[in-house]
């Protein structure tokens, strides 16, 4: 069985071996600890008679448990001890190009930006489910993985494309995915989800400069460029992983909290949230291709809104202040494509008025470092590209989530 593993993922390239062995050596530092599946909030598409019929399911034949919708979003690592709602992270899919003289990103949407992405209509939207191994309600044929879940959505259903900055509306990319989640239970890669889309030009104009990106929410993200590890000889490995952590749950008394439980006062202690997730590109990036990791952090309970790293060199002005995020097309997409790598959050507060390179933070930006307990969060995009698309042409992007 291990060979379906090399016969799915070995198609295109090998150079990503020692990349997977490494993202392995950081992030699957203990696994998973409580079995969070029993009480993920499932839609279940037999139920659901809606049309678009949106659905989700759950990827839990390893450690690395998941909730994945089939309009493009997924929460990882959700711990069941605490509550339904409390995850590791989450993240969606977000897709831009250019369309004639038309700048367009289609996203699974998040906490602020419009959702655009809905499954097709039944059958094709409904999650299809298989396995090499039998398991009740799963498909063996063509299965790739021990748990296969695919589904199909596009970006043409929802109408709703208003900018609110520029106040007007942008027509939809016109771009069908076909997304495909595989996971294992063999020891080496339980704590590792495997993604797949397969993005369709489905419109009749062609696509430019395309991007494709995951944008994940978490509490604190970093990104790892390269390693040396002794396993791999001290060879030096390129990996791109962003990483997000999430905030919530402090030790209390100097203890990790497992159940939560309230004070005397009412105050509610929740219980210690010690994962880390990982995110990778696992297809070899071409010569005219880049990765870009651009963070962002505060999310409205920040008193000046939101800060963004950015080089001095391209630095764009997203509105200031509270609108200080990457509302419009132009914007988003800027972000998808500039090819920049920002900063750890954890150096925030080394990032000085003189610094060559970074646009430098306000005092106030310097205190999100020193205040990371009380503001909103943040939120990382992890893109590459560019692709072009011509109509009826696709492209895939494989990816790596890795959870410990």
């Amino acid at each position: 069985m291990g060979s379906k593993v090399s016969n799915f993922f070995f198609r295109s390239s090998i150079t990503w071996v020692a990349s997977i062995q490494d993202l392995i050596i950081y992030l699957l530092v203990a696994g998973w600890t409580t079995p969070f599946s029993q009480q993920l909030p499932t839609q279940d598409c037999s139920d659901n008679d809606t049309l678009p019929q949106w659905c989700s399911v759950i990827q839990d034949i390893n450690k690395n448990h998941a909730l994945i919708s089939n309009d493009g979003y997924i929460y990882i690592g959700i711990d069941a001890s605490t509550t339904p709602y409390i995850f590791a992270t989450e993240a969606g899919i977000v897709i831009g190009g250019i369309a004639g003289r038309d700048t367009i990103v289609s996203r699974s949407g998040n906490f602020i930006l419009t959702h655009h992405l809905a499954p097709d209509f039944a059958p094709k939207g409904q999650f299809q489910s298989r396995s090499i191994i039998n398991r009740p309600g799963y498909d063996t044929s063509g299965a790739i993985s021990e748990q296969d879940f695919e589904a199909t959505y596009t970006d043409t259903y929802i109408t709703d494309f208003y900018d609110p900055v520029n106040r007007r509306r942008t027509t939809p990319l016109g771009i069908r995915i076909l997304q495909g989640s595989y996971a294992w239970s063999y020891k080496y890669i339980e704590d590792i989800l495997f993604m797949r889309l397969t993005v369709t030009n489905i419109g009749k104009s062609s696509l430019q400069d395309v991007f494709a990106a995951f944008e994940s929410f978490a509490g604190a993200t970093g990104f790892i460029e390269t390693s040396s590890h002794p396993q791999l000889c001290y060879q030096t490995t390129q990996l791109f992983i962003a990483w997000g952590a999430n905030l919530t749950g402090n030790p209390h008394d100097g203890e990790w909290v497992v159940t939560p439980f309230r004070l005397p006062d009412g105050t509610r202690v929740g219980a210690s949230q010690r994962a880390i997730t990982g995110l990778m590109f696992l297809d070899r990036t071409q010569w005219d291709q880049r990765i870009s990791y651009n963070w962002t952090a505060g999310f409205g309970t920040y008193p000046n809104g939101l800060y963004i790293p950015q080089w001095r060199s391209h630095a764009r002005d997203f509105g200031g202040g509270a609108t200080n995020y990457p509302r419009t097309d132009g914007d988003q997409y800027f972000v998808l494509s500039n090819g920049e790598i920002d900063f750890d959050m954890a150096s925030l507060a080394t990032v000085q008025e003189w610094d060559p390179f970074w646009t430098a933070p306000s005092n106030e930006d310097r205190q999100l470092i020193d205040n990371l307990g009380s503001w909103g969060g943040s939120s990382f995009t992890l893109s590459k590209g560019p692709y072009q698309l011509e109509p009826g042409e696709s492209f895939e992007v494989t990816m790596a989530i890795v959870g410990g």
